[in-house]
C-alpha cells in the first residue's frame, strides 16, 4: 500500500468511460464509412487504489495467500564411507510487484507525466511546432513559449478528474497500457528437487554424484511484454494482409478517420497533450484492435513465464593434505523457458512473443544454456624446507629462499550459450500480426557445420526473410549450434616468509589472470542480412594480465 494512494491498475474487463460517448464515436464511423468491431463496447478503464469500487481497495492487487513453500530433506549413512542426500521444496522468490507498480516499470499512470518540447518535426526547415496533433492553426514554439499547447497534467491529481470519475478510469486512454495491467499478480517461485552421493576416498578425497531439478513458475517477464492487442489471423487475411501480399494489398496501413479524434481534444475529461490518438487520422489497423482506445496493450514485466531445468553434477574434493589441495566439478545441464529475462527479451523478435496466440512456440532451450561446465581450483605448497619432504635439514640462509612457496589456480570452461538470431524486417508494418522486428525463416535443415571456423561460424544458408506477413518459424534460438565456448586459467605464485618464530610474515605474490592468454572468441554475427552473418568478428574476454603484489602480517 502507498501513503497517498497514488497507484492504478487497469482492469480490461470494465466498462471504458469512452461508453458514455459512443453515440459520438459511432456516428464519426458511420460518417466515414469505416467499421471497429470493439466500439459499439469499449472495454478497458483505470482504477486508482483506495477509491470507491476499487476492487484490492488500497492494493494494486489480491493479497497473495497460498504462497505456501514446504521443504524436505534426508540423508541417509549405508556405511562409513558412503552419504546419500536428497531434498526439495517450494521456493518463493521476493515479488514482481513493487512500490507503484512492476520491476523497472512505475505503475504510476496518472500520477507521473513529462512535457517535452519538440523544436522541429522536419530538420527546422519550417518554424518550430509544438505538436502535430492540433489540427489548425499549428502553433510554433519557442524560447518564450516553449509549451504553446500547455502543460500535460497527472490526471489523477486533478480535483475536477478525480471528482468527475470518469478522467481517471480514462488515464492513458490515447496512449499505450503497458504497466498497470497485471495479468498475472503471482509470485514467482521454483519447485527444486536434488539427490546426491558422496563417497569417502582414499587420500582425504571425497567424491560427489548429484542430480538437480528446477521448474521456475510465473518468472517475470522481459519488455515490452506480450501483445495482447495484437491482430488476429482473420483480420489481416481480411485486409489482404496475407502470407506473401505486397504491403500494397495490406489495406490495414491505410490512414482513415479517427473516430476518438473528437473526444481526445482540450475540453475533453480524457485529454493529455501529445496522446498519439490525438491526431484526426489514425491507420485502420487501430481501429480492428480489441481495445482500439488505446495505442497498443501490453504486460510489461509481469510474472506469466516459465523455465525448467535439469542437470548431472560430479565433483572431487581434497581436502588440504601433504601440503595440496584442489576442487574439481563437472556439470551437464540443460535449462529450457520461454521467458529468459526480466529485463529485455532475449529472442530474435522486437522484444516479445512473435505471437501471441501461439506461446508454445517460444519454449525452447534458453538463451542462457549452458551445456557443460568444468570447474577446479586447487592449492599446492611446495614441499621444501623445514619440516616439508624435501631439503628439511638446509641451513637457514637456504631455508629463507626454498621454503614458503606456493601455487594456486583456478579453472573455468564453459560451452557457449546457444545463439539467439537478430530479428529481420520482412516488410510488413507494425500494425499488422508480428510487427517490422520479425524472425528469420528456417529451411529445418541442420545449421551444424562439419567443420566451422571464425569465418563461417554455422551455415547461414538455412535461414531467410520471411515473407511478407509471415511469422519466420525459426526457433528462438538455435539448439545444436552454440557460441564459442570459453576458458580461463588464472594463476598465483606467492612466496611466504618468516621472521620471529613466524610472528611477521612477508608476502609476495605474482598473479596472472589468463595465465597461458588463450583466445576466446566472441560470438559470430547474427544479423540475417548483414554480409558478414554467421561470421565472428572480435574476441570475447580479456588478454593476459599480470599483477603484482607484497603483503607484511605481524
Amino acid at each position: 500500500m502507498e501513503q497517498n494512494n497514488q497507484m492504478v491498475f487497469w482492469d480490461p474487463t470494465a466498462a471504458s468511460p469512452l461508453q458514455a460517448y459512443s453515440g459520438q464515436i459511432q456516428g464519426s464511423l458511420m460518417a466515414a464509412g469505416e467499421t471497429c468491431p470493439a466500439c459499439s463496447n469499449l472495454q478497458g478503464a483505470m482504477t486508482i487504489v483506495g477509491m470507491p469500487g476499487a476492487r484490492y481497495g488500497r492494493r494494486q492487487g489480491p493479497v497473495q495467500k497460498t504462497d505456501f513453500a514446504p521443504r524436505f530433506g534426508l540423508a541417509y549413512n549405508p556405511s562409513q564411507k558412503i552419504v546419500v542426500r536428497a531434498g526439495g521444496g517450494l521456493v518463493f522468490q521476493p515479488s514482481a510487484l513493487q512500490v507503484s507498480g512492476t520491476s523497472g516499470g512505475s505503475g504510476d499512470d496518472g500520477f507521473a507525466v513529462q512535457s517535452n518540447y519538440q523544436p522541429s518535426f522536419d530538420n527546422q526547415t519550417s518554424l518550430p511546432v509544438a505538436t502535430l496533433y492540433i489540427p489548425d492553426p499549428l502553433l510554433p514554439a519557442s524560447a518564450q513559449n516553449p509549451f504553446p499547447t500547455g502543460y500535460a497534467i497527472a490526471q489523477g491529481q486533478d480535483p475536477n478528474c478525480l471528482s468527475s470519475g470518469a478522467c481517471v478510469q480514462g488515464i492513458d486512454i490515447g496512449g499505450g497500457m503497458s504497466t498497470a495491467y497485471f495479468d498475472s499478480y503471482r509470485n514467482p517461485y521454483s519447485i527444486q528437487w536434488n539427490a546426491s552421493a558422496q563417497f569417502a576416498l582414499p587420500w582425504s578425497v571425497q567424491l560427489e554424484v548429484g542430480y538437480l531439478g528446477n521448474k521456475g513458475l510465473f518468472l517475470v517477464n522481459g519488455d515490452p511484454g506480450k501483445p495482447f492487442d495484437q491482430l488476429s489471423t482473420n483480420t489481416l487475411i481480411a485486409h489482404g494482409c496475407t502470407v506473401g501480399a505486397s504491403t500494397a494489398q495490406c489495406t490495414l496501413s491505410q490512414q482513415v478517420a479517427n473516430p476518438f479524434f473528437s473526444v481526445l481534444q482540450p475540453g475533453s475529461p480524457f485529454y493529455v497533450p501529445g496522446l498519439g490518438l490525438g491526431g484526426s487520422t489514425v491507420a485502420l489497423s487501430q481501429l480492428y484492435h480489441r481495445y482500439p482506445q488505446y495505442q497498443g496493450v501490453n504486460s510489461f514485466r509481469k510474472p506469466d513465464s516459465a523455465s525448467s531445468y535439469q542437470g548431472f553434477t560430479l565433483r572431487a574434493d581434497k581436502r588440504m593434505s601433504n601440503g595440496l589441495s584442489f576442487l574439481v566439478s563437472f556439470t551437464d545441464g540443460r535449462q529450457y523457458d520461454n521467458g529468459a529475462s526480466p529485463v529485455g527479451y532475449l529472442g530474435p523478435t522486437s522484444g516479445t512473443y512473435a505471437d501471441q496466440y501461439n506461446p508454445r512456440a517460444e519454449w525452447g532451450i534458453g538463451a542462457q544454456n549452458l551445456d557443460y561446465v568444468i570447474a577446479g581450483s586447487f592449492v599446492y605448497e611446495l614441499p621444501f624446507g623445514h619440516g616439508k619432504q624435501f631439503a628439511s635439514s638446509a641451513g637457514s640462509g637456504v631455508d629463507k629462499l626454498i621454503n614458503g612457496w606456493q601455487l594456486s589456480g583456478v579453472e573455468n570452461w564453459a560451452t557457449g550459450t546457444p545463439i539467439v538470431l537478430g530479428s529481420v524486417d520482412n516488410g510488413t508494418t507494425k500494425e499488422t500480426y508480428g510487427g517490422l522486428s520479425q524472425r528469420p525463416d528456417w529451411t529445418g535443415t541442420s545449421a551444424k557445420l562439419t567443420s566451422n571456423s571464425y569465418k563461417r561460424w554455422f551455415n547461414p544458408n538455412v535461414y531467410s526473410v520471411p515473407i511478407p506477413y509471415e511469422i519466420g518459424n525459426a526457433p528462438r534460438t538455435i539448439s545444436n549450434v552454440n557460441n564459442p565456448s570459453s576458458q580461463n586459467f588464472d594463476l598465483q605464485i606467492a612466496k611466504n616468509t618468516a621472521f620471529h618464530d613466524n610472528r611477521y610474515n612477508v608476502q609476495c605474490r605474482v598473479e596472472m589472470f589468463n595465465a597461458f592468454n588463450h583466445p576466446n572468441l566472441g560470438g559470430p554475427n547474427t544479423s540475417l542480412t548483414s554480409g558478414t552473418f554467421a561470421e565472428i568478428q572480435s574476441y570475447s574476454g580479456n588478454a593476459r594480465r599480470l599483477q603484482f603484489a607484497a603483503k607484511f602480517r605481524f
